[in-house]
């Protein structure tokens, strides 16, 4: 079986271990909607975004019920800092885009959230067709200083925006009105005041990192768009920092599973991105084992620390070390 056949079988495998992550690039109610996201910035930085699709009886499922929000501001060795970005909006379409942009269509109106590749950046750009409102929200202290808010995190966190807010206790209210507006949060960093510069960088490096994927043979024009969005996908669903690939950005699938991890790995190596896949075999080979050669089931998808309490029970355990000897 030729390289391209392999890669192809293993994104619609993929396919199937995510059923949640079903998304479209078009806005027709017809196709379904994910209802978390994961999106980083191919460096060092990472987020989680509930959409605000709901989950199908979510408490019995164990899922939490979340607005729509950013959330798990990981910031590679610094962990997750404590952010929360709540959108007061009911959201009716989520999907992402072949710039690695995701957008979410609600009654309200229309939210981008961009993460420039290899910056510090993260820009939430607003469409609004009513008044809404944006709450920013933290456990440190909250300053601002020529227009600039500032969070006291570790790494402090910088807030740039062209609407109105205020700070109430460890939270910022932004007023959103009808027309456009843009939130730019700065990790580490001051704030970039260029937009429209940053926009057209993440568009040409996004662009850039498609064009250098391999294709499929025989590859039918109309699943070329499926086949690149796939494979932001699974750039996306990985830790920038780490290596680790998330089994599903669900809240209850939030692990890194060897197996999954590995197909993951393999897709975006068979597709010509060595340096994705390279950084998963490494963090692998590095991983903590069960025994010599024997990885456990899953490992925390942010700091790559195994979950000695899940799939291998003492018996199991006992019969593979004796395998082993």
């Amino acid at each position: 079986m030729r390289g391209e056949e392999i890669i192809f079988i293993i994104l619609i495998f993929l396919s199937f271990l995510n059923p949640l992550l079903t998304f479209s690039a078009t806005s027709s109610l017809k196709y379904y909607s994910p209802s978390y996201l994961l999106l980083n910035n191919w460096k060092n930085q990472s987020i989680w975004i509930v959409t605000g699709i709901p989950v199908p009886n979510p408490q019995l499922n164990g899922f939490p019920l979340f607005n729509t929000s950013i959330r798990n501001f990981y910031i590679g060795k610094y962990g997750i800092v404590n952010l929360t970005v709540s959108f007061n909006v009911i959201t009716t379409l989520a999907y992402l885009n072949l710039n690695n942009t995701i957008n979410l269509a609600s009654t309200s109106g229309n939210i981008s959230i961009i993460m420039p590749p290899k910056t510090p950046y993260i820009l939430i750009l607003l469409n609004a067709n009513s008044t809404t409102s944006i709450d920013i929200a933290t456990n440190t202290s909250i300053s601002i200083n020529n227009s600039i808010i500032s969070v006291d995190t570790t790494p402090q966190i910088y807030i740039l925006t062209n609407t109105s807010y205020l700070i109430q206790n460890k939270t910022v209210k932004i007023n959103v009105n009808k027309g456009e507006w843009f939130l730019e949060l700065s990790i580490g960093e001051k704030p970039n005041f260029n937009i429209s510069g940053l926009l057209e960088l993440n568009d040409i490096e996004v662009e850039k990192w498609l064009n250098a994927s391999k294709l499929p043979n025989s590859l039918p024009n109309d699943l070329l768009k499926e086949y690149y969005l796939s494979l932001l996908l699974i750039k996306d669903d990985q830790n920038p920092y780490l290596g680790t690939f998330a089994a599903s950005p669900s809240p209850i699938y939030l692990f890194s599973w060897v197996r999954d991890s590995a197909f993951s790995a393999m897709a975006l190596q068979l597709a010509g991105h060595y340096d994705s896949a390279l950084k998963f075999w490494l963090w692998m080979s590095h991983a903590e084992q069960l025994q010599p050669g024997v990885w456990y089931t899953r490992y925390d998808f942010y700091n790559g620390n195994p979950d000695t309490t899940f799939g291998i029970p003492g018996a199991a355990q006992e019969s593979i070390a004796n395998c082993i000897s």
